[in-house]
C-alpha cells in the first residue's frame, strides 16, 4: 500500500498540486530506485546498469564470472548504508552485512579462517538465490581499502593483513569456474572518506560518490518527513519548503539530519500539547506510544516547529564539528 493511501483527500490534493511523486528516503525499509528521492535518475542508472546487465546476460554471454564492486563515498548520513538495501529490493536479491571486527582475532590464521568461512557461506547463498543477486555490505570499510603502503605500516589491525589478499583474488575471480557463471554477487564497500581507497581495490570496484541533498532534493525531504510520514500538518500551502529545503542545503545537512528535523517539529508539536512539559529528548517523544496515545491526532505542526527542527538539528551538527 502506498504511502498516498494513508492520506486524507486535503493532504493527497497538495501532494498532486506540487507535482510531488510518491517517494521514500533512502533508509526507508521499503525503498527502491523507482520511488527513492534523493539521487538523481542519472545516478540511479549507474547504480543499477552494471549488475542488471549481468543478470540479463545468458550463461553463454557472461565471460567474467567474478563479484562485482563498488565502493559507496561520502558524508554520514547520505544513503551509503541503506542504498545497498535499496539495490536488493529493487531487484528482489538477498542481503547481507559483512562486520569486520567480528571476523578478526588474536589467533594467528583465526581472521583468514573466519573469512574464508564467510565468503564460502556467501557464495553457497549466491548459488542459492541465483539469477537473483547476493548483495554483500561491508561497513566502515575504510581500513581494509586503504593503500598497500598505509595497510601493511597498521600494526593494531594485523588481522587485516591476512584477509586483504584473500578479499583481492576473491573479487579478481581466481577462484570461480564455470559452473558459478550465472552467479551474481556484488560486494558494497562503504567509507566516509573519499581518498582512503588503494590502487588495489580502486583497480577492482566501481566508485560511487554520495552527495549531500541540493535545495530541491532537501525541499521534498521535507516534505515527505512531515506530510508523507502522516503527520498532521497545518497549512500545507502557508509553509516555503523551499525556504526550509534552502536552508538544509545551505548548511549542508545530509538526508538523515533532514528527516530528523521534521521528527524534531513533530516531537514539539506533540509536546506543546502534553500537560507533562518535563525536558526530555524530543526525539524520544517521538519513539514514546503512550505519550503519542495521550496526545492522539490533537496536534498540528506548523512552520515554526519546522523551522525550530531545523535549527536544532544545524546546532546540534556545529557543536559536533
Amino acid at each position: 500500500m502506498s504511502k498516498k493511501e494513508f492520506l486524507d483527500e486535503k493532504e493527497r490534493k497538495f501532494l498532486n498540486e506540487r507535482n510531488v511523486p510518491t517517494f521514500r528516503p533512502i533508509y526507508d525499509e521499503e525503498a527502491t530506485l523507482r520511488n527513492l528521492v534523493g539521487f538523481s535518475d542519472g545516478f540511479k542508472q549507474k547504480l543499477i546498469r552494471p549488475i542488471l546487465w549481468r543478470m540479463v546476460r545468458s550463461n553463454g554471454e557472461r565471460r567474467n564470472p567474478q563479484p562485482l564492486s563498488y565502493i559507496f563515498m561520502g558524508p554520514p548520513g547520505t544513503g551509503k548504508s541503506a542504498t545497498s538495501r535499496v539495490l536488493s529490493n529493487t531487484l528482489d536479491g538477498k542481503f547481507k552485512t559483512l562486520n569486520l571486527p567480528q571476523i578478526l582475532s588474536k589467533w594467528v590464521g583465526e581472521a583468514e579462517s573466519n573469512f574464508k568461512d564467510f565468503l564460502q557461506k556467501s557464495l553457497e547463498e549466491a548459488i542459492a538465490c541465483r539469477p537473483k543477486p547476493l548483495i554483500i555490505r561491508v561497513e566502515e570499510a575504510e581500513i581494509l581499502l586503504r593503500s598497500k603502503k598505509e595497510f601493511f605500516n597498521q600494526t593494531d589491525n594485523d588481522g587485516y593483513k591476512d584477509i586483504l589478499p584473500l578479499l583481492l583474488s576473491h573479487l579478481a575471480g581466481d577462484y570461480f569456474s564455470d559452473v558459478y557463471s550465472d552467479v551474481n554477487l556484488l560486494w558494497i564497500f562503504n567509507v566516509n572518506e573519499k581518498d582512503v581507497v588503494g590502487k588495489a581495490l580502486k583497480s577492482r570496484s566501481m566508485p560511487f560518490k554520495f552527495p549531500l541533498p541540493d535545495s530541491k532534493i532537501s525541499t521534498k525531504l521535507f516534505i515527505y518527513g512531515s506530510v508523507g510520514k502522516g503527520y498532521c500538518v497545518k497549512n500545507y500551502r502557508d509553509i516555503d519548503w523551499q525556504k526550509l529545503g534552502g536552508t538544509a542545503s545551505q548548511d549542508e545537512l545530509s538526508h538523515r539530519e533532514i528527516i530528523r528535523a521534521c521528527d524534531i517539529a513533530k516531537a514539539n508539536a506533540i509536546l506543546s500539547k502534553l500537560k507533562d512539559k518535563e525536558e526530555q529528548d524530543l526525539l524520544d517523544i517521538v519513539k514514546k506510544p503512550q505519550l503519542c496515545k495521550e496526545v492522539g491526532e490533537n496536534y498540528t505542526i506548523n512552520e515554526n516547529h519546522l523551522t525550530e527542527g531545523l535549527k536544532d538539528v544545524i546546532r546540534q551538527k556545529t557543536l559536533s564539528e
